[in-house]
């Protein structure tokens, strides 16, 4: 009964899309796209009981939050395999886009006059001490990554990696 007004909503999308092509022989071209999406909403009000030992003292309060966030990754790569012989090649090239944004906002108010009644559930309905927050957070990165492996006979390896990052927490 006490939390019979509080309420939590959250709200998000999650989903990957891809293709692969084959234009030649050996050669696979991937292109992938993810995204996750959120929303939420909090809202919690503390009302003035007197319950023994549970008493919450006067005045009430009333905590609205709000928040979002956004992030995106881009995957594109290109493998080339060959095989001739005792001789084995592969070739990876390939870049990856990271996006992420997340943002949230509250509002605390107390001395709501009318607090038994959702209608007036709402930050200026009080006429007490009031505090507002909020923030947010954004980050991207971008890589470039490349891949040889040789192999003879399948006995001798040779492998070279390559990476470049470009992020914006740097």
């Amino acid at each position: 009964w006490r939390n019979r007004f509080d309420k939590n909503y959250y709200y998000g999308i999650f989903g990957n899309a891809y293709v692969d092509l084959k234009p030649i022989q050996d050669l696979v071209i991937h292109s992938s796209f993810g995204i996750d999406y959120s929303a939420g909403t909090s809202r919690d009000l503390t009302q003035v009981t007197y319950e023994h030992s549970l008493n919450t003292a006067p005045p009430n309060t009333l905590y609205w939050s709000m928040d979002n966030g956004l992030s995106w990754t881009f995957t594109n790569t290109a493998n080339y395999s060959k095989k001739l012989g005792l001789h084995e090649f592969k070739l990876l090239l390939g870049t990856e886009a990271i996006h992420y944004y997340y943002q949230n906002i509250s509002a605390t108010r107390t001395n709501i006059l009318i607090d038994n009644d959702e209608n007036y559930l709402v930050p200026d309905a009080g006429t007490g001490s009031q505090s507002n927050s909020g923030s947010f957070s954004r980050n991207m990165l971008f890589s470039l990554i490349g891949r040889f492996d040789y192999s003879f006979a399948g006995k001798y390896l040779f492998n070279a990696t390559l990476r470049r990052d470009g992020s914006s927490k740097f």
